[in-house]
Protein backbone atom coordinates (compact mmCIF):
# COMPACT_ATOMS: atom_id res chain seq x y z
CA UNK A 1 0.00 0.00 0.00
CA UNK A 2 1.31 3.65 -1.10
CA UNK A 3 2.67 4.82 2.33
CA UNK A 4 1.56 8.75 1.09
CA UNK A 5 -1.75 7.61 1.18
CA UNK A 6 -1.72 6.46 4.71
CA UNK A 7 0.02 9.33 6.31
CA UNK A 8 -1.73 11.95 4.00
CA UNK A 9 -5.44 10.15 5.40
CA UNK A 10 -4.22 10.32 8.96
CA UNK A 11 -2.90 13.66 9.37
CA UNK A 12 -6.23 14.74 7.13
CA UNK A 13 -8.16 12.96 9.65
CA UNK A 14 -6.62 14.54 12.71
CA UNK A 15 -7.15 18.11 10.95
CA UNK A 16 -10.36 17.22 10.25
CA UNK A 17 -11.55 16.13 13.84
CA UNK A 18 -9.77 19.70 15.20
CA UNK A 19 -11.66 21.73 12.62
CA UNK A 20 -14.88 19.91 13.48
CA UNK A 21 -14.17 20.28 17.37
CA UNK A 22 -13.36 24.33 17.24
CA UNK A 23 -16.67 25.21 14.98
CA UNK A 24 -19.54 26.79 17.29
CA UNK A 25 -21.79 27.46 14.88
CA UNK A 26 -23.92 25.59 12.29
CA UNK A 27 -21.87 27.72 9.38
CA UNK A 28 -18.80 27.19 10.79
CA UNK A 29 -19.62 23.19 11.13
CA UNK A 30 -20.68 23.39 7.29
CA UNK A 31 -17.57 25.02 6.00
CA UNK A 32 -15.80 22.31 7.66
CA UNK A 33 -17.51 19.47 6.40
CA UNK A 34 -16.85 21.20 2.99
CA UNK A 35 -13.05 21.30 3.22
CA UNK A 36 -12.97 17.75 4.60
CA UNK A 37 -15.91 16.24 2.94
CA UNK A 38 -16.69 18.53 0.03
CA UNK A 39 -16.31 17.45 -3.52
CA UNK A 40 -13.35 19.48 -3.98
CA UNK A 41 -11.54 18.21 -0.65
CA UNK A 42 -8.45 15.93 -0.66
CA UNK A 43 -10.22 13.07 0.43
CA UNK A 44 -12.47 12.62 -2.19
CA UNK A 45 -9.85 13.85 -4.90
CA UNK A 46 -7.61 10.87 -3.50
CA UNK A 47 -11.15 8.76 -4.19
CA UNK A 48 -11.23 9.68 -7.30
CA UNK A 49 -7.64 8.71 -7.84
CA UNK A 50 -8.54 4.93 -6.83
CA UNK A 51 -8.60 3.62 -10.66
CA UNK A 52 -5.13 4.97 -11.06
CA UNK A 53 -3.42 2.36 -7.86
CA UNK A 54 -2.00 -0.28 -8.78
CA UNK A 55 -3.91 -3.20 -8.30
CA UNK A 56 -2.67 -5.02 -5.44
CA UNK A 57 -3.24 -1.87 -3.55
CA UNK A 58 -6.53 -0.70 -4.62
CA UNK A 59 -8.74 -2.71 -2.49
CA UNK A 60 -7.13 -1.70 0.36
CA UNK A 61 -6.47 1.83 -0.62
CA UNK A 62 -10.70 1.75 -1.05
CA UNK A 63 -11.08 0.78 2.41
CA UNK A 64 -9.15 3.09 4.17
CA UNK A 65 -10.43 6.08 2.48
CA UNK A 66 -14.24 5.15 2.77
CA UNK A 67 -13.34 4.10 6.24
CA UNK A 68 -11.76 7.42 6.67
CA UNK A 69 -15.12 9.51 4.86
CA UNK A 70 -17.36 7.43 7.16
CA UNK A 71 -15.38 8.24 10.35
CA UNK A 72 -15.90 12.00 9.65
CA UNK A 73 -19.42 11.80 7.91
CA UNK A 74 -20.48 10.19 11.73
CA UNK A 75 -18.65 13.11 13.62
CA UNK A 76 -20.17 15.83 11.58
CA UNK A 77 -23.89 14.03 11.78
CA UNK A 78 -23.15 13.19 16.07
CA UNK A 79 -22.45 17.41 15.86
CA UNK A 80 -25.01 18.81 14.03
CA UNK A 81 -27.49 15.81 16.20
CA UNK A 82 -25.98 17.49 19.59
CA UNK A 83 -26.57 21.07 17.97
CA UNK A 84 -30.00 20.75 17.32
CA UNK A 85 -30.79 18.79 20.60
CA UNK A 86 -29.55 21.53 22.45
CA UNK A 87 -30.97 24.00 20.20
CA UNK A 88 -34.60 22.16 21.21
CA UNK A 89 -33.43 21.98 24.88
CA UNK A 90 -32.73 25.89 24.77
CA UNK A 91 -36.10 26.88 22.75
CA UNK A 92 -39.18 28.11 24.42
CA UNK A 93 -42.73 27.61 24.09
CA UNK A 94 -44.24 30.64 23.48
CA UNK A 95 -47.49 28.85 23.53
CA UNK A 96 -47.24 27.67 27.05
CA UNK A 97 -48.66 29.99 30.11
CA UNK A 98 -45.54 32.53 31.48
CA UNK A 99 -46.07 31.40 34.95
CA UNK A 100 -45.10 27.87 36.53
CA UNK A 101 -46.03 26.08 39.59
CA UNK A 102 -43.12 27.98 41.23
CA UNK A 103 -44.85 31.17 40.31
CA UNK A 104 -48.45 30.32 40.45
CA UNK A 105 -50.68 33.35 41.66
CA UNK A 106 -53.92 33.87 42.83
CA UNK A 107 -56.60 31.18 44.13
CA UNK A 108 -60.29 30.07 44.44
CA UNK A 109 -62.66 32.99 45.92
CA UNK A 110 -63.78 31.71 49.37
CA UNK A 111 -67.31 31.72 47.98
CA UNK A 112 -66.68 29.31 45.45
CA UNK A 113 -64.71 27.45 48.01
CA UNK A 114 -67.29 27.39 50.28
CA UNK A 115 -69.88 26.35 47.08
CA UNK A 116 -67.37 23.28 46.39
CA UNK A 117 -67.67 22.10 50.29
CA UNK A 118 -71.13 22.24 49.90
CA UNK A 119 -71.67 20.27 46.85
CA UNK A 120 -69.03 17.60 47.92
CA UNK A 121 -71.16 16.93 51.17
CA UNK A 122 -74.69 16.99 49.31
CA UNK A 123 -73.43 14.58 46.92
CA UNK A 124 -71.81 12.06 49.79
CA UNK A 125 -74.99 12.59 50.76
CA UNK A 126 -76.63 11.02 47.96
CA UNK A 127 -77.89 14.31 46.42
CA UNK A 128 -77.17 14.93 42.52
CA UNK A 129 -75.91 18.59 41.58
CA UNK A 130 -77.86 20.15 38.84
CA UNK A 131 -76.58 22.53 36.38
CA UNK A 132 -79.73 24.24 35.19
CA UNK A 133 -80.88 28.17 34.40
CA UNK A 134 -80.82 30.98 36.44
CA UNK A 135 -83.36 33.32 35.83
CA UNK A 136 -86.61 31.45 34.51
CA UNK A 137 -89.22 32.59 31.98
CA UNK A 138 -93.23 33.56 33.23
CA UNK A 139 -94.16 30.64 30.93
CA UNK A 140 -92.25 28.26 33.44
CA UNK A 141 -92.94 30.05 36.70
CA UNK A 142 -96.80 31.17 36.31
CA UNK A 143 -98.90 29.95 33.20
CA UNK A 144 -97.49 26.38 32.90
CA UNK A 145 -98.59 25.70 36.48
CA UNK A 146 -101.88 27.32 35.98
CA UNK A 147 -101.52 30.15 38.38
CA UNK A 148 -104.26 33.16 37.26
CA UNK A 149 -102.97 37.05 36.39
CA UNK A 150 -104.66 38.40 39.26
CA UNK A 151 -102.55 36.26 41.90
CA UNK A 152 -100.39 38.10 44.17
CA UNK A 153 -97.15 36.18 43.52
CA UNK A 154 -97.21 37.67 40.27
CA UNK A 155 -96.96 41.48 41.92
CA UNK A 156 -93.95 43.08 40.33
CA UNK A 157 -92.42 43.59 43.81
CA UNK A 158 -92.39 39.99 44.75
CA UNK A 159 -90.99 38.35 41.25
CA UNK A 160 -88.52 38.65 38.68
CA UNK A 161 -88.68 37.32 35.41
CA UNK A 162 -87.88 38.07 31.96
Amino acid sequence: MNIKLQSITDEYLENAKKAFDKAKSKMELDQAKAMYLGPKSILLQEIKEIPQIDQADRAEAGKLLNTRKNELTNIYLELINKENDSKNNNSVDMSLPYLTEEYSYGHSHPTSMVLAQTFDIFTKLGFEIIDSDEVETDWYNFEALNMPKEHPARDMQDTFYI
